[in-house]
């Protein structure tokens, strides 16, 4: 019962963040608000039990994608002065880094015999695989075959958020070289 509670709350945790994200004027807290609701994400997924795409949304979603967006803010010309929703924003951020290491110290260790990895479907690939798929290698045939849209979808969506970068900061720089 504790855990639909769980659930609930950080769901609506994480649509208060998108309202925030949606109404907020400033980027700067825009991307940190991002990030928090990228480290929310990743706390779902952890909840679902899916550890190995939460750690994936963590590094992404709050490390790799803040990082980029932090670095194409010098190239906007906006108030960065510290305002109460930069600071709220920080606290809320750290607690929430704070919560995802704690929750992360509860995942299996690697190879362990009791980790849900080593449950349920993995049997069936060890199993089956080799004759469905015709593949020597267990990894290759997990993503060639039984997750092959997911690896495409992954692949589009990585490429996508690539170009769109590219096109943002080159936009950027076209009018500043027009200038």
């Amino acid at each position: 019962m504790i855990e639909r509670y769980l659930d609930i709350a950080v769901l609506v945790l994480v649509f208060s963040i998108a309202v925030m994200i949606v109404r907020s004027k400033n980027l700067f807290t825009v991307v940190i608000m991002g990030s928090i609701f990228s480290i929310f994400c990743a706390l779902i997924y952890l909840i679902m039990g899916a550890p190995d795409v939460a750690l994936t949304e963590a590094a992404v979603g709050a490390c790799a994608t803040t990082c980029i967006l932090l670095a194409s803010l010098k190239h906007f010309k906006e108030d960065t002065s510290l305002s109460k929703w930069r600071v709220i924003s920080l606290i809320v951020f750290i607690t929430l880094f704070v919560v995802l290491s704690y929750f992360t110290i509860s995942i299996h260790p690697y190879g362990s015999v009791d980790a849900i990895t080593n449950k349920g479907v993995v049997e069936y690939y060890k199993q089956t695989s080799g004759n469905e798929i015709g593949l020597l290698s267990l990894v290759n045939a997990i993503l060639a075959s039984y997750r092959g849209f997911d690896t495409f979808g992954e692949t589009v969506v990585i490429f996508a958020a690539g170009l769109c970068i590219i096109l943002i900061l080159g936009t950027k720089n076209k009018i500043n070289n027009e200038k």
